[in-house]
């Protein structure tokens, strides 16, 4: 583990402790973990670099009741995960995080993102605010076990995953 302070990103101040550390992880092989945390402002920022390049791979599992929700969801920098029974697409951006959750996580974020589109959005149209509610409604049904949706990974590096207590629900297919 290596430790240094830097210039906070943020406050500008020289408070930001940076940690280093790399790890062996079971279906990912070596990587680094970095985390930021500034002691003034409390900026913080983790990420997890994976020093592995495999081959492109997609991961599809159905998510057909409560205890699916446990399924562990793995994403890379690089992945793409996709929701299709609501619309949603998570895509990386050039400062992506990578992440470890599970599927009631993921409909956390994708919440949390409709919240964040309604507080910017002020002026969003009826039609818009509809179909934030549609998808709400649909993400509450799936915690109760009353809908199914289907968790798309897709990720051009091979760093990406859902583990599931039943693997035989999750499919994996290497992409062409």
């Amino acid at each position: 583990m290596e430790e240094h302070i830097e210039q906070c990103p943020v406050c500008l101040s020289s408070t930001l402790r940076v940690i280093v550390c790399e790890k062996d992880i079971p279906f990912f092989g070596s990587i680094i973990i970095i985390s930021k945390l500034c002691k003034k402002c409390g900026y913080k920022k983790n990420d997890i670099l994976i020093k592995n390049v495999n081959e492109p791979v997609r991961y599809v599992f159905q998510v057909e009741n409560q205890d699916d929700l446990n399924a562990r969801v793995i994403r890379s920098s690089t992945g793409i995960i996709k929701i299709p029974e609501i619309g949603f697409e998570m895509t990386p951006g050039p400062i992506s995080d990578s992440f470890i959750t599970n599927v009631e996580g993921i409909l956390e974020r994708v919440l949390k993102i409709l919240d964040k589109i309604e507080a910017i959005k002020n002026n969003i149209s009826p039609s818009k605010k509809k179909r934030i509610e549609e998808i709400r409604e649909y993400i509450a049904l799936v915690k109760e076990g009353k809908r199914k949706i289907t968790i798309i990974i897709e990720d051009n590096f091979g760093n990406s995953a859902i583990i599931s207590d039943k693997p035989d629900k999750v499919k994996k297919e290497i992409i062409k």
